[in-house]
């Protein structure tokens, strides 16, 4: 991600942190968003592909 220090890589942490948040926004604080849940898995994978998405940038 870029940053008023310039580029900073999105590490999976703060991408599932990211990902997850949106998931309780939109379904509700008390969605079960743990490892093993629906929305904890599809949190995973989301986080992922950020992350994934973030490094293929960085290589441009």
């Amino acid at each position: 991600m870029i940053d008023e220090n310039g580029y900073t890589p999105l590490n999976y942490d703060d991408a599932l942190d990211t990902v997850q948040g949106f998931i309780r926004r939109e379904n509700g604080e008390d969605t079960n968003v743990s490892p093993r849940s629906f929305w904890g898995t599809l949190a995973r994978v989301l986080a992922k592909i950020a992350v994934n998405v973030d490094q293929n940038g960085e290589n441009v």
